[in-house]
């Protein structure tokens, strides 16, 4: 084998080692909404809204199917600041949370069905209230 085939093939076999050792996921999309995952070294964020066309993108062990995220719902409760004032959470979103529930007027508060479930008033909404103020999830 000449010289130059053999440089050759040492460079190339060199460029395909340290391209093993990149992870890369092209892609395009518009999308609205979405998140961040991370677990060990890595960082994935994804999109919730239109899904990508095509067939999942694979790498390796890895693979990548966009579309819908399955298991993801909205939240069914109003949002935690109850009394909209962009201060949250706070006091003044309970004590008004109990004064609207106790029939007082607050023209700035959500409504007392704080879980949307058009049963009200009801313990599930005080309930529902503190889980989410809590941080909890809010049951759909």
């Amino acid at each position: 084998m000449n010289r130059f085939a053999l440089t050759a093939l040492v460079v190339l076999a060199g460029a395909a080692s340290q391209s093993l050792a990149q992870f890369s996921i092209s892609w395009f999309t518009i999308d609205g909404g979405g998140g961040t995952s991370t677990g060990g070294n890595f960082t994935l964020s994804g999109t919730i809204g239109q899904p990508d066309a095509g067939a999942p993108m694979t790498g390796g062990n890895f693979s990548l199917t966009g579309g819908f995220w399955a298991g993801i719902t909205p939240s069914g409760c109003d949002d935690i600041d109850f009394n909209n004032n962009s201060v949250f959470p706070e006091d003044a979103d309970v004590i008004d949370f109990f004064n609207v529930l106790a029939g007082a007027d607050c023209p700035a508060c959500n409504d007392i069905d704080f879980n949307n479930n058009s049963v009200f008033p009801e313990d599930q909404d005080v309930i529902d209230f503190f889980n989410v103020l809590a941080g909890g999830e809010c049951p759909a």
